[in-house]
């Protein structure tokens, strides 16, 4: 097998699955090719380059002073306008950045998995030649005309399960360009982690049924579906209790936990749902 040079370029502005999932992609792929890692702010610099210790991935940070690390302000549409307009002076930055360090690493293909890096990508190789992948996780697909901007740039396009990889392509992108990549996890490690006790152990509950969702408090995530299907088990009798957890990410607005807090009030679930 040839040995290639790749680059894993994103803002890596919330610990969540997706940049877990990448840094698991990049260390893998590190064990037959060389792995670089572009993050824009390093914000989660300590626990995104764990993944990286002991492995040859190299991680570099771009620009640690951008002046908005995420533009944020999701319900309040001027000031976030406003915000949109005071980053570009760092964006650009950023992208004559990248555009040295292509140069200078002369990668064979790079791996981008967000609207905000795709663009970013798009402006530093203005004139230049770049293959690149875009991995999508789901996030980021609210248009049918976002996901024909994105792959009309690409050279391929990676979908995280059958399905997005089915609705993409419905979407008129050529078959041959939309490849299915899961998760990716050493189930070695995986089962060692599982065995080990909670750091933070969940609140004591005598219900039979234990279910744990783990998602950032976020509307996408679908807390409340869960949260309704829960009242539904204990319509019928069911034992059973839910545990929410998860963070909100940076600026985004508190109105959906608030919207959850107030729907387990609302379906009488508050001794179901913790």
């Amino acid at each position: 097998m040839m040995k290639l040079k790749i680059v894993y370029f994103d803002f890596i502005n919330h610990m969540g699955g997706a940049p877990r999932s990448n840094a698991k992609i990049c260390v893998r792929l590190s064990k037959k090719h060389e792995v670089g890692v572009y993050d824009v702010t390093g914000e989660h610099r300590d626990a995104f380059a764990s993944f990286f210790q002991g492995t040859t991935v190299r991680y570099e940070i771009l620009h640690s002073k951008l002046l908005f690390r995420v533009v944020g302000e999701h319900d309040r549409p001027l000031l976030r306008f406003i915000r949109k307009i005071l980053i570009i002076p760092g964006l650009l930055r950023v992208s004559m950045r990248l555009r040295r360090r292509l140069q200078q690493d002369s990668p064979d293909v790079v791996f981008l998995s967000s609207l905000k890096s795709a663009r970013i990508f798009d402006i530093a190789t203005i004139g230049m030649r770049v293959r690149n992948l875009y991995f999508v996780h789901g996030q980021g697909l609210q248009s049918n005309a976002q996901i024909r901007r994105i792959v009309q740039k690409t050279d391929g396009v990676l979908a995280l399960t059958d399905r997005l990889r089915k609705h993409i392509i419905s979407q008129g992108i050529p078959e041959d360009k939309v490849f299915t990549c899961h998760n990716a996890f050493e189930s070695e490690p995986l089962i060692r982690e599982a065995s080990q006790p909670l750091s933070s152990p969940l609140p004591e509950s005598q219900k039979t049924a234990r279910v744990l969702l783990a998602a950032s408090l976020v509307e996408r995530k679908g807390q409340d579906c869960a949260i309704r299907a829960i009242e539904k088990c204990k319509n019928k009798g069911l034992d059973v209790v839910l545990y929410v957890a998860g963070d909100l990410p940076e600026a985004y607005p508190i109105s959906y936990v608030n919207h959850l807090t107030k729907l387990t009030s609302e379906l009488g679930v508050q001794e179901e749902v913790i």
